[in-house]
Formats: C-alpha cells, sequence, structure tokens
C-alpha cells in the first residue's frame, strides 16, 4: 500500500481549490470586460490571443529557472503574485490605451496558464507518492473554478 503525507495531499487541494477560484475570476473576465470597454471583436481576439505568445515563453523560462534553482514553490508563488498585480492592474484601470490592454493580458493569460501547468510540474516533483492523486488533487481546482463562474 502507498503511503502519504495527508496534510501534504490536502494543503495542495486547498491550494488548487482557491488558486482556480482566483483564476476563473479573471480569465471569464477578459472578455466582457474588454467588450464594456469598447473594443470590437478583432480588437478583442488580438488582445486575447496575446497569452499564447507569453504562455509559451513562460513555460520555457520558468523550466529554465525552475532547473537552474532546483525549486518550483518560489518559482509557482512569485508567478501567482506577478500575475495576481497584473490582473487588479487591468481591471482597476478603464482608461488605458490599447497596447497597455494587450500587455497585461498577455502578462496575466500567460502566468494563469503557466502557473496550472507549473502547479501539476510541482505535485509530480513531490516525494510522499503525492503525484499518484493529482487527478484527485485537481479536481478540487476544478470544482473552485465552477463555484466561481456559477
Amino acid at each position: 500500500m502507498i503511503m502519504i503525507n495527508k496534510a501534504i495531499k490536502f494543503k495542495f487541494i486547498i491550494f488548487y481549490f482557491f488558486s482556480y477560484i482566483i483564476f476563473a475570476f479573471a480569465s471569464t473576465k477578459f472578455t466582457p470586460f474588454l467588450s464594456k470597454l469598447g473594443y470590437s471583436a478583432f480588437e478583442r481576439g488580438i488582445i486575447l490571443s496575446s497569452y499564447a505568445i507569453t504562455n509559451i515563453l513562460f513555460q520555457l523560462l520558468f523550466g529554465v529557472l525552475a532547473d537552474k534553482y532546483q525549486t518550483m514553490k518560489k518559482i509557482v508563488l512569485i508567478s501567482l503574485s506577478v500575475y495576481g498585480i497584473a490582473s487588479v492592474i487591468m481591471f482597476s484601470t478603464e482608461s488605458a490605451t490599447f497596447i497597455i490592454y494587450l500587455l497585461l493580458v498577455a502578462l496575466s493569460g500567460g502566468l494563469l496558464n503557466t502557473c496550472c501547468s507549473l502547479y501539476d510540474t510541482w505535485i509530480i516533483g513531490c516525494g510522499d507518492n503525492i503525484n499518484n492523486y493529482l487527478s484527485f488533487i485537481k479536481t478540487f481546482g476544478s470544482i473552485g473554478w465552477l463555484l466561481e463562474v456559477w
């Protein structure tokens, strides 16, 4: 029988649950927010597609940093902090230029998607056989997402 540290499993469950609530708050509001500001479907498409580029770049960068410094936790926490700051700045201003919104969505959205991958990598890299419970733990992230958008 595989033994795991239940306290670590519980901490990851709570972490996923609340993180995905926060992720859902911002990511589901990008399009309505930009629409409210008067951006056309074409302009919104350009702004929203920007975070596909940053997602690729951040995953490469954070992978290199994680390998170089042998840490995932610090990278996750810094990424979450920057994500939160970028999201707050974006949603608290309604008079920025197209380029500013493009950069803020690229930063916020890119970090959001990258953080989801970083979480999984963090769990897979943990000891205590916690990686065997990745799907179970991710379920609580999905529940958090559901509760926020509901």
